[in-house]
């Protein structure tokens, strides 16, 4: 991992539908922004596409509804961004496009020199989920600015921004993560409030943990795993160490998700950093994200890094 350097944060995005949920996020960002002393922009995507109804004799659409309908959207959001900016005594620059939305939000935002896009997430489960996904989720597989996620009703239990959880895959994708979180949130070593959590969550077949007590080289061989793992945190700790980070480490067994939302609520970390990558079609729907379930199911916010199609 590469020393820190000093270079502010130009500009943030945060995504925006009206809703409570988006609100939430944009307020979120709006405290980041002061204090990163960055540009804020509310970004709203209007997609022009409209369920076509099947059924005989439907009233036909007026030639003047979709015109009127974007008016109203970008009158929408230029008060949203005058009420916002109102609450939160900073500038806050409206952008409007047209098109698909998560798509359209990381286009504007990339044009507009945003270094970070900020989302609400509702965090869907099960088979809605699966069908529908959402906004949040498109941004975190495929956006090529680093996306943070919000959870509304999670916001008041977030810990210190300067406390973030860094799961370890011990590739480079986790070292980037990392930057990004260093960077957007303006981590420095030697500060005295910055700390680093990290944490590699391996996981074992059901039959090695369930039939531990049964086949008796199976507890040793968990122990290995453990330590394996435990020592390659060490080096990389080692070395943030050595760049004047406060580092702490944690190896656990489990289902990656779940032991990284678990290991972050213990530990009361203000945000988790990890990198994603955009799988597409079946493999996406069998396999999913952890970093997208994460996102989903966290108790702060979640700063994810895409590293490219798979």
């Amino acid at each position: 991992m590469s020393k820190a350097d000093e270079t502010p944060l130009a500009a943030i995005a945060v995504a925006t539908d009206h809703s409570e949920t988006a609100a939430s996020a944009a307020l979120w960002a709006a405290e980041l922004a002061k204090k990163r002393g960055a540009k804020l922009f509310l970004v709203r995507a209007f997609d022009p596409s409209l369920p076509v109804l099947p059924v005989d004799g439907a009233v036909p659409m007026p030639p003047s509804l979709l015109t009127d309908l974007e008016d109203a959207a970008r009158s929408q959001l230029t008060q949203t961004a005058m009420e916002l900016e109102e609450r939160v005594g900073i500038p806050v620059r409206p952008i409007f496009g047209v098109g698909s939305a998560a798509r359209c939000i990381i286009d504007l935002a990339m044009e507009n020199g945003a270094e970070v896009i900020v989302a609400g997430t509702r965090g869907l489960g099960g088979f809605t989920h699966a069908l529908l996904g959402s906004t949040a989720e498109r941004l975190v597989r495929y956006s090529p600015v680093p996306v943070i996620t919000i959870h509304p009703d999670k916001i008041a239990r977030c810990g210190n921004l300067k406390r973030i959880l860094l799961p370890m895959d011990f590739s480079i994708h986790s070292h980037r993560a990392f930057e990004a979180a260093r960077h957007v949130l303006g981590i420095q070593p030697n500060d005295g409030e910055s700390s680093i959590l990290l944490m590699h969550a391996y996981h074992l077949p059901i039959e090695f943990t369930s039939l531990a007590s049964a086949v008796p080289i199976l507890p040793s061989y968990i122990a290995e795993a453990a330590a394996a793992a435990q020592k390659n945190l060490q080096e990389v700790a080692s070395t943030l160490r050595d760049q004047g980070y406060n580092v702490e480490t944690v190896a656990s067994e489990g289902y990656p998700p779940e032991v990284i939302v678990q290991e972050a609520k213990a530990n009361n970390v203000g945000l988790i950093a990890m990198p994603t990558h955009g799988y597409r079609g079946i493999k996406h729907l069998l396999q999913g994200s952890i970093a997208e379930r994460v996102s989903h199911t966290a108790n702060c916010p979640v700063l994810t890094v895409w590293m490219g199609d798979e």
